[in-house]
């Protein structure tokens, strides 16, 4: 893997310079190559993943040209949150080797200042001096769900509400911010988000389970 990986990285094969094209989506949101997924790193630099799992087995693979890094994680467990945990575990390692980019870390320290509150402004006011910065979907989901699960669920509610208007299309913000507002008792605003994420995916049935459980029709 470690070989493959180095392959990758080179970029000097033809074959391998065109799977690390575009051919679907967008970069800034979601992006598909040739069997990878493209996507912008916090400071907009190229990463490409690919993962998988099954019966037990998940494998996480990730690598980035600009760093000539790269690192592939293989566990032996496989359930809904593995993806999730590897995901934040590579983003670790990277972060061990390299440090954080200075955007992202000027936005955590600008957070923290404000106890998470006012996000957007914080991230607007932020981007003015870091015009790099760049927040995936995806990346605040997961930091959101790593503050949840160390107990921080109103740092990750307001996290989730700064996804919502960074990505007002996609159906999953509403979804995570729906369950925070769960876990914080809010049973009010958990109904309205789950209702907006169903009404831009109704094929979510999660959503209408949760809703169920709330004592909330569709």
């Amino acid at each position: 893997m470690a070989k493959y990986l180095a392959y990758q990285l080179a970029e000097t094969n033809k074959a391998v310079a065109l799977t690390h094209q575009t051919t679907w989506g967008s970069v800034d949101e979601e992006a598909i190559g040739l069997n990878w997924s493209v996507r912008k790193t916090p400071d907009s630099k190229r990463q490409f993943v690919h993962t998988g799992g099954t019966f037990g087995f998940a494998s996480y693979c990730s690598f980035y040209p600009e760093l000539g890094f790269g690192l592939v994680l293989l566990v032996n467990e496989s359930d809904r949150a593995t993806q999730g945990r590897l995901w934040a575990l590579a983003d670790q390692i990277q972060e061990g080797v390299y440090g954080a980019p200075p955007a992202l870390q000027a936005f955590r320290n600008s957070l923290a200042a404000t106890e998470y509150k006012q996000a957007l402004e914080v991230f607007k006011a932020v981007r003015k001096k870091h015009p790099e910065l760049h927040l995936s979907e995806e990346f605040v989901n997961e930091w959101g769900y790593t503050l949840a699960r160390q107990g921080n669920v109103n740092y990750a509610t307001e996290l989730f509400k700064l996804n919502v208007s960074l990505h007002p299309g996609s159906w999953n913000t509403y979804d995570s911010l729906a369950e925070s507002y769960e876990m914080q008792g809010n049973t009010a605003l958990a109904i309205s988000n789950y209702r907006q994420s169903l009404a831009l995916n109704p094929k979510n049935t999660g959503a209408v389970e949760h809703l169920k459980k709330l004592g909330a029709n569709k």
